[in-house]
């Protein structure tokens, strides 16, 4: 028999969040892919608190900044149209 057991050890409140999955290289260097003048741009990333389904971003983006999804066949340079 096992257990899995999420402990919390810190919370913030109001902070800017993201789905796990949607940071990339979250181990070594995070960073996303935003949408920017028509391209897929990488955006560097700081991360605060973490959990299994989400992140804090610290530093690397602002409230309401698109992100396009980790699972999106996009690479960084690539076109790409945002929509809301």
């Amino acid at each position: 028999m096992t257990v899995s057991v999420e402990v919390e050890v810190g919370r913030r409140e109001a902070a800017l969040t993201l789905p796990a999955e949607a940071v990339r290289d979250a181990a070594t260097r995070s960073w996303v892919l935003v949408p920017s003048d028509g391209r897929a741009r990488r955006r560097e990333l700081r991360l605060g608190l973490r959990s299994e389904q989400t992140v804090e971003v610290t530093a690397g983006l602002r409230e309401g900044d698109a992100v396009i999804p980790a699972g999106a066949a996009v690479s960084a340079g690539q076109r790409v149209r945002a929509e809301p």
